[in-house]
């Protein structure tokens, strides 16, 4: 039996945020193998809407994951040689940066090339 996932209501809210948006075409989303996307709602979810495929990434695989190449931007950017008075102020800095950031920059932080070649 498939363990409960807490988050995995707001991955489904989330799944049908981007059905509502490129209703009609083909989508593919890139994930990696939590819970959250292996769990029982989000497989329901998409057994029964056409035109979206989760496509799982190879376990322990950060290299192709933007998002950690995304967090490994941020954590030299923000966190290295850098002392912070409170827990928060990390936070609020990555945060506040994060808002801001043009996609050509996210783009270019987060190599797609690797994903390419999976699909």
């Amino acid at each position: 039996m498939a363990s409960v996932d807490a988050k995995a209501p707001a991955f489904v809210k989330f799944l049908r945020k981007v059905k509502r948006f490129y209703e009609g075409k083909r989508v593919w989303l890139f994930v990696d193998n939590g819970q959250t996307h292996t769990s029982a709602k989000a497989k329901r979810y998409v057994e029964s809407h056409e035109g979206i495929e989760l496509r799982f990434l190879p376990p322990y695989s950060p290299d192709l994951n933007p998002k950690e190449q995304w967090w490994k931007f941020l954590r030299r950017k923000f966190l290295a040689n850098k002392c912070f008075e409170t827990p928060h102020q990390p936070t609020t800095a990555i945060s506040g940066y994060t808002r801001l950031t043009q996609p050509q920059t996210v783009q270019s932080v987060c190599l797609l090339e690797p994903l390419r070649q999976l699909a």
